[in-house]
């Protein structure tokens, strides 16, 4: 299970990194404000959803890409309800 949870932390990141670049792009500056508004013209299609955030939605996606986990004896599993 550890592979899988490190693919998705990797993906994450690349997400991260994307958007902030796409941003920068946009924006054409570092101007914090800027980069803001520029962060909510991004739509992107990611490793784990397709992102689009907005003034009102700071999370960027549906929550399709989120799963409940498990903690157990220092391991993580994927939860499954009974």
């Amino acid at each position: 299970m550890g592979g899988a949870i490190a693919k998705r932390v990797i993906g994450v990141l690349t997400n991260a990194t994307l958007f902030a670049c796409f941003s920068l792009k946009i924006a054409k500056t570092d101007n914090r404000a800027a980069l803001r508004d520029a962060l909510e013209k991004v739509r992107y299609s990611g490793f784990l959803s397709t992102f689009a955030y907005s003034p009102t939605d700071h999370q960027g996606t549906t929550g399709e890409t989120f799963v409940p986990i498990l903690i157990k004896d220092g391991k993580y599993w994927p939860y499954k309800k009974h």
